[in-house]
């Protein structure tokens, strides 16, 4: 009740300005169940606008790596949403990723990143997706070994780790 008091008091004040800044935001910060004195103990996040977070070891870590990303969103962005609105999820776009044959991205989703056939009909990879969002390692080295053992292809040097790069190049070898 009180994320729809914030959202709703930050939705009518929005009327007030033609752009809004970080502070115009709703902001909700919790302390996370189950991971206590580590960097992601606290979550910050936007109300109605949930894809965009900031984690900390504290509640003001949090707030800051929030705002960090929404500065980080806003650059990129030609209009900000309204404070107090919904914002929809937006995927990536997927014609990249379709270009890859079937049978290559089965193989790489059950060898490389561990879905097994029936797992892979919930995995989504977009245009953009990258090794980094199958891992909670700091490195990439283990991926990049698989890789090299399953293919023969050292991938180290795709664009951004991205997926579709690294089939690709599988691809085409």
């Amino acid at each position: 009740m009180l994320d729809k008091l914030k959202a709703f008091s930050a939705y009518v004040l929005s009327f007030a300005k033609s752009e809004w800044s970080f502070e115009d935001y709703p902001v909700r910060i919790r302390k996370q169940n189950g991971v206590e004195n580590s960097n992601f103990t606290y979550s910050a996040q936007i109300i109605c606008w949930w894809t965009i977070s900031g984690l900390g070891s504290s509640r003001e870590t949090a707030l800051l790596n929030l705002k960090n990303n929404f500065v980080s969103i806003q650059s990129s962005r030609k209009q900000m949403p309204r404070p107090g609105t919904n914002v929809p999820i937006e995927f990536a776009p997927t014609l990249q990723i379709q270009e890859i044959p079937k049978f290559l991205m089965s193989d790489f989703l059950e060898h490389i990143l561990g879905f097994d056939s029936e797992d892979q009909k919930y995995v989504f990879i977009s245009d953009e997706s990258s090794l980094w969002d199958f891992t909670s390692d700091n490195d990439l080295n283990s991926c990049y070994n698989k890789i090299l053992e399953r293919y023969g292809i050292d991938v180290r040097k795709c664009d951004g780790a991205k997926i579709f790069e690294v089939l690709r190049t599988i691809n085409e070898k």
